[in-house]
């Protein structure tokens, strides 16, 4: 693996806590973010898994939160916080849509925006205000809020999606392309389209310029497609794809990558067992830069 800096890095959550533990040396990952020649990206999804975590066994979500604003030197510095994938997955079908039809362009949506207000009522839903607090305060306030306890709730069964995958899984079929226009595009379409502009979407829509959408459709190819049956955390996998859309770097679990694989997505994320390997490729890289 090609070592290429400054990148924007998404590490699933199982490395997180590895790296908090200090089962990896952390040393030229600490390095290339004071740099800036390294910037974590972190989700939503990130700080759902913490309070899982801290809900199962007091400590264990508190301390992931803890190494993290240790190696980012807390609030305010490297990280980019990744919008959720609804939202984001929205504003790039209206964007490309609008270019389909030739239209006033809406503003190419930030991947970075600030969303955690969503989630974080108490910060006022002001970006700065969440810029300023630190991950141990964000898994605090987060974990009281209505929509946290919901999803929490509600996150071993998921059940609508679930009939939805089995169905799908039944029929052993691929999602295709007129399918993905009617089930995705079509509703975010602003009023009621046209058969002349339900032609021009089904042959110009670019799903490359809607990267979350893009992986969302090949995780569910591949996820479909697959023998193995479902897993408690599938949801958690699906929504860890948003940052590594947007991201240079992205590691993901064995399953993810594999669903990705058959989903035929490209460029594929590396597995988390490159991860020792690339750190010590950093390490390299970050020692050959103080020579």
């Amino acid at each position: 693996m090609t070592i290429a800096l400054p990148s924007r890095a998404y590490f699933d959550h199982a490395l997180w806590i590895e790296l908090a533990e200090g089962r990896l040396v952390d040393e030229p990952l600490r390095t290339a973010i004071s740099r800036a020649e390294l910037i974590p990206v972190l989700s939503t999804i990130h700080l759902i898994e913490m309070i899982t975590a801290e809900r199962k066994s007091p400590g264990s979500g508190v301390r992931v939160a803890q190494y993290l604003d240790r190696l980012l030197g807390g609030p305010s510095k490297p990280r980019r916080l990744v919008r959720q994938m609804d939202d984001l997955s929205r504003d790039q079908i209206r964007t490309e849509i609008d270019r389909c039809l030739d239209r006033p362009r809406s503003p190419t949506p930030d991947p970075f925006a600030h969303d955690f207000s969503e989630i974080l009522p108490d910060a006022g839903g002001d970006p700065a205000s969440i810029d300023n607090m630190s991950m141990v305060e964000m898994v605090a306030v987060a974990a009281e809020q209505v929509p946290m306890q919901k999803y929490l709730a509600d996150r071993r069964t998921l059940p609508e999606q679930r009939r939805y995958v089995r169905r799908v899984r039944a029929e052993n079929r691929r999602i295709e392309r007129d399918e993905i226009i009617e089930k995705w595009v079509v509703p975010e379409f602003p009023g009621e389209p046209d058969d002349d502009a339900l032609a021009v979407l089904r042959v110009d829509f670019d799903l490359a310029r809607c990267p979350v959408l893009k992986i969302d459709i090949a995780y569910h190819n591949g996820w479909n497609l697959a023998s193995a049956g479902e897993d408690e955390s599938d949801m958690e996998d699906q929504f860890h794809l948003v940052g590594a859309a947007h991201s240079d770097l992205a590691f993901v679990d064995r399953r993810v990558r594999a669903a990705l694989d058959r989903g035929r997505y490209d460029p594929l994320p590396s597995r988390n067992g490159k991860f020792p390997r690339w750190l010590e490729q950093l390490d390299s890289y970050v020692s050959e830069r103080r020579a």
